[in-house]
């Protein structure tokens, strides 16, 4: 199982976002220097902020990818504060989340229809636009 993790330097006042498949070896990498010119090398002061465990590796490096994106600071401190933005995240990159029995909630059968439902309408509104584009066009429907 592999963890996005969010490592905070207070010398720096910098956040390091990462993912990897076991949190222990990689935070004793940063700590140890082992990649001289990487941006944790330039503080020895590194801390856990947060961390999200339990996720396939693939899952890991799509949040990992859109935290960064996100390009704040602001958001990060959001991820810790409010624990459903992650619940969100791990939706949206793949793991729906289950009840205590081990069966899926209402709440996530929702969504996931939702999602399909959204992916059907764009998927026909698109084919039926390159349809209409063909007709019109006069094309005899090779492309």
């Amino acid at each position: 199982m592999a963890t996005v993790y969010i490592l905070h330097s207070d010398k720096l006042n910098k956040f390091y976002i990462g993912s990897c498949q076991d949190l222990n070896v990689r935070l004793n990498q940063h700590r140890n220097k082992e990649y001289k010119n990487s941006f944790t090398s330039k503080a020895d002061d590194w801390k856990v902020y947060f961390s999200v465990d339990d996720l396939s590796y693939d899952q890991a490096r799509q949040i990992e990818t859109h935290i960064k994106n996100m390009k704040s600071s602001i958001y990060i401190r959001n991820l810790k504060k409010y624990p459903e933005i992650i619940e969100k995240l791990k939706v949206k990159y793949g793991a729906a989340p289950l009840n205590i029995s081990g069966v899926w909630s209402s709440s996530s059968r929702k969504q996931l229809f939702f999602r399909y439902t959204r992916t059907v309408q764009v998927f026909l509104a698109t084919s039926f636009f390159r349809c209409s584009l063909r007709f019109r066009l006069g094309s005899t429907g090779a492309t």
